[in-house]
């Protein structure tokens, strides 16, 4: 996906990766909303890693948490509704993008303007990653991971691997967050290489 476009942001204390789920438990009134828009227009929202602030709205006096300028577009895969209006939904990661300008709606839903980054090159992994492989297969094995994302993983693509590393590894939301904003596959996993290797 290319182009820039209109999206409601969500943001969040986590990073989400393309082919990443994510499942939300939905009770502000803003985000219902935001939920409802997006399953009408056919359109996703976008996750953006908070920097400084909070993720539920408090008060008057509450302002707009400052995000990461490189989020991940959520596509709604499921819905369910809850009891006293609320909802849990499950989204899975799309195309990357980056924030342009943003402004808050009456009720403080997060709106920004994101233009959509190219796909990051794909090559097949190379022999001496045989071990990240396997750190990616323990992760997997590790986690309770739905089988549509199971099997939608190349162990033999260097994107893939690079990303799934990215998103199951156990690290801080920051140092996912400069995983995402790579753009060479080949330079994340030698970031990755080096942080195991501490």
């Amino acid at each position: 996906m290319l182009g820039s476009l209109t999206i409601p942001l969500f943001p969040l204390s986590t990073v989400l990766f393309n082919g990443g789920y994510l499942p939300l438990h939905i009770f502000e009134p803003r985000y219902l909303r935001m939920i409802k828009d997006c399953q009408g227009a056919g359109i996703g929202f976008g996750v953006v890693l908070i920097k400084e602030g909070n993720e539920v709205h408090e008060g008057d006096d509450h302002k707009l948490p400052a995000i990461h300028q490189v989020g991940t577009l959520a596509e709604i895969v499921e819905v369910e509704e809850l009891p006293e209006n609320r909802l849990a939904v499950m989204a899975v990661g799309g195309a990357k993008f980056q924030v342009g300008a943003t402004w808050e709606e009456t009720d403080h839903l997060m709106m920004g303007e994101v233009t959509f980054v190219p796909d990051e090159p794909e090559g097949p992994l190379r022999e001496e990653d045989a071990d990240l492989v396997k750190l990616l297969e323990y992760f997997v094995d590790a986690r309770d991971l739905p089988s549509a994302v199971r099997k939608r993983i190349d162990y033999t693509n260097e994107r893939d691997v690079s990303v799934r590393l990215a998103d199951l590894l156990p690290i801080h939301s920051n140092d996912k967050q400069k995983l995402l904003q790579m753009d060479s596959p080949r330079v994340r996993l030698t970031t990755i290489r080096q942080w195991s290797e501490l």
